[in-house]
């Protein structure tokens, strides 16, 4: 083995771990010491709490400003829209004509007018009863039309659970 590789292995071998000191010093000393230091510049020299302050006033007012002009927009809207909606809704009144608003996307609809050809007729109509008359004597046939009238109507989706057990109870009271 040479003894002049040894040498330069020995000294890189300090070398390293003088390096490895000096690195660990940073990190324990230095660090902590250049955090502290932009501590103190942002909370004593600079005092930022004041623009801080200042930006959510900026920002609040620029909000509320943005807020009312939407809420100007859509009162402007809702006052174009729902005047030509309500001019042609009474018009269809007048006319005679079968009437439908929809409210949130068509979760509520209210309907007035006369019903269009091939529409289920709404309950009650006294134009095509469901169920006979209280006092009307009734068949065993009629009965049974009138039972798959009502199956018809809950299958179809014009009545609900509710209303067809209303309406069923109402049938079998006339049977007695």
């Amino acid at each position: 083995m040479d003894p002049e590789k040894g040498y330069w292995q020995r000294q890189f071998y300090f070398l390293s771990s003088l390096g490895i000191f000096y690195i660990i010093l940073i990190a324990l000393f230095a660090v902590p010491l250049l955090g502290t230091f932009v501590v103190i510049l942002i909370k004593g020299a600079l005092d930022l709490r004041y623009v801080i302050i200042a930006a959510g006033c900026v920002g609040g007012v620029v909000l509320s400003w943005l807020a009312v002009k939407l809420i100007i927009r859509l009162w402007r809207n809702f006052r174009r829209d729902g005047s030509i909606a309500g001019q042609a809704f009474r018009r269809n009144l007048l006319l005679g004509q079968p009437v439908e608003i929809s409210v949130f996307n068509g979760m509520l609809k209210l309907t007035c007018g006369k019903d269009s050809p091939g529409s289920q007729p709404s309950l009650p109509n006294p134009e095509h009863p469901i169920l006979p008359a209280p006092n009307a004597p009734a068949n065993g046939d009629e009965i049974l039309d009138r039972l798959q009238q009502l199956v018809d109507l809950k299958q179809s989706g014009a009545i609900d659970d509710d209303e067809f057990k209303t309406l069923k109870a109402s049938l079998i009271r006339t049977l007695q």
